[in-house]
């Protein structure tokens, strides 16, 4: 009889463990998007009311909770949506991100289909790039040699020339010395006001207005916006809509890239702009505005760093 007691309680211990690892199992199996889902369940929410309080898309909403990330405009948007929504369910927003960020690399790594290599592989690869780059630095060494040994006999050639321009011109530099005392009083062509030293732009005595005013605003969900004014980087945020303008001001040029831009107004100088054959990017400047194409703005943004 104690025997059969103690077989039960082994079996009964043993099936806990299994039912412990089960769950241990399904948790870690379960993925960000059905957390999200599972805590909205749990606190009786509807997707149309986390769209209206959070005011993002029901439709991004909905994407997120089913991992159709291929639904949302840019990556930077899958983290602020998820992010945003996990703090408004109780959720840690810090461990789902990096979940998230988990999820996706494993995604992606999965879609290369990187074929695994042998170790032969490798090394046959490893001797061919070695031969390679021996033969390149040969022809890099050479080349190299002839260029400095031209750069050598021009500067000697060069110099030579330069001493005889030199001593012929000597004796006529040192007549034509002007002291300070010989320049008229009101003499001021060779100076420059504080204020440009400072980089003041002065018209007139007056500061300059810049001539190039444009204000943007997003008018419902959320847009990130990146601007550049004068070739200086100026802004790279998300804005949630309904927003206040933004208001940049400029001389030369204003360099524009919107990620939803159907849902953010643009005006120029009191106009608005015509978003019809937009791509996202714009450049404005007094007397024009151009739609230009994202490859213009990746150009842009290296120049305004």
């Amino acid at each position: 009889m104690a025997e059969q007691d103690g077989e039960k309680t082994q079996e009964t211990q043993d099936s806990d463990i299994d039912i412990s690892v089960e769950n241990s199992s399904e948790e870690q199996k379960e993925t960000v998007n059905d957390t999200i889902r599972k805590q909205r369940l749990t606190m009786s929410l509807s997707i149309e009311k986390i769209s209206k309080d959070l005011r993002i898309s029901k439709t991004y909403v909905q994407a997120i909770e089913n991992g159709n990330y291929s639904a949302i405009p840019a990556e930077p948007y899958i983290r602020v949506y998820v992010k945003t929504i996990a703090e408004y369910l109780s959720l840690d927003s810090d461990e789902l991100l990096k979940r998230l960020s988990q999820e996706r690399n494993n995604q992606r790594d999965t879609d290369l289909n990187i074929p695994v290599k042998s170790m032969a592989d490798i090394i046959g690869e490893t001797k061919a790039i070695k031969i390679s780059q021996d033969n390149r630095n040969k022809k890099f060494a050479i080349t190299g040699g002839l260029i400095i040994f031209l750069l050598v006999m021009a500067y000697f050639l060069a110099n030579g020339n330069q001493r005889n321009v030199s001593q012929n011109k000597t004796d006529d530099f040192t007549e034509t010395i002007i002291h300070d005392e010989q320049l008229p009083s009101d003499s001021t062509a060779n100076f420059l006001p504080d204020s440009l030293l400072r980089g003041d732009t002065i018209l007139d005595g007056k500061e300059a207005t810049p001539p190039i005013e444009m204000q943007l605003r997003v008018l419902r969900d959320s847009s990130w916006v990146q601007i550049a004014s004068d070739g200086v980087f100026q802004r790279d945020k998300i804005i949630r809509g309904p927003s206040k303008f933004v208001e940049v001001s400029a001389f030369d040029s204003i360099n524009i890239h919107v990620g939803a831009w159907k849902v953010v107004e643009i005006n120029v100088n009191g106009k608005t702009v015509d978003k019809t054959n937009a791509t996202g990017v714009w450049k404005f400047t007094k007397d024009s505005i151009k739609v230009l194409s994202k490859n213009d703005w990746d150009r842009i943004r290296r120049i305004s760093q």
